[in-house]
Formats: C-alpha cells, structure tokens, sequence
C-alpha cells in the first residue's frame, strides 16, 4: 500500500467515526429529552396530587373546627366564647407552622427533587 492509499484509508476511517460520533450525540440528546420529560411529568403528577390532598385536607380541618367549635360553645354555653376558643387554636397553630414548619417543608422538598432528578438507578441503565 502506498502512502496515499494510508491517508485515504484514514480519511475514510476518521468520516465513518464522525458520523457514528453524530449518532451517538444525537441519541444521548434524545435520551435526555426523554428523561427530563419523565422526570416533569412526574414532578408535575406528585404537585397535583400534593395539592388535591391539601385541599381535602384543608377542608376536613375547617369543619373538625367548626364542629369543634360549636361543641366549646354548647360546653361553655357562649358561641362567642366556643369560636374564640377555637380562633386562638388555629392561631397557634398558624405561628407554630410559620415557625418551624417552613424548613421542614424546604428540607422534604429538596429531598424529593434531589432525589427524583438524581436518582442513581435511573442513570445506571442510560
């Protein structure tokens, strides 16, 4: 083999690689697309999910307060006195939530999507 055929045989050898190079990059693209796809949609079902049980939640506590309340009020014998009772619970527990309930919160939320973007199972089978 001449010289010439070496650098045309290397030229041949170099394009097929940057094609195979082009591939590879492309379906690693897709592959990410896909996967941050899953990763939103999921994130996205979680906080829908997060917030129909809050609601619910939500609502059971109005009426445990009010049946609450209207229970201090036949105890007491004071509607006024019932409801106020049971304004100065939610209040406390209001501030109490402010206070400590706001770290809790982040720190399960940075958990959550900590681990849902940098799962390592997922990224074994990529």
């Amino acid at each position: 083999m001449n010289p010439r055929q070496h650098i045309d045989q290397l030229i041949a050898y170099i394009s097929e690689t940057s094609v195979y190079i082009k591939k590879y990059v492309a379906y690693r693209l897709a592959l990410l697309k896909l996967d941050t796809t899953e990763k939103l949609i999921k994130l996205f079902s979680m906080a829908a999910q997060a917030l129909i049980v809050g609601s619910l939640a939500f609502l059971a506590f109005v009426f445990l307060f009010l049946a609450l309340a209207f229970w201090l009020s036949d105890l007491l014998e004071s509607e006024g006195l019932g409801f106020l009772a049971v304004g100065l619970l939610a209040l406390l527990l209001a501030i109490t939530s402010l206070c400590k309930g706001g770290k809790l919160i982040q720190s399960r939320m940075g958990r959550l999507i900590t681990q849902l973007f940098f799962d390592e199972s997922n990224e074994d089978e990529a």
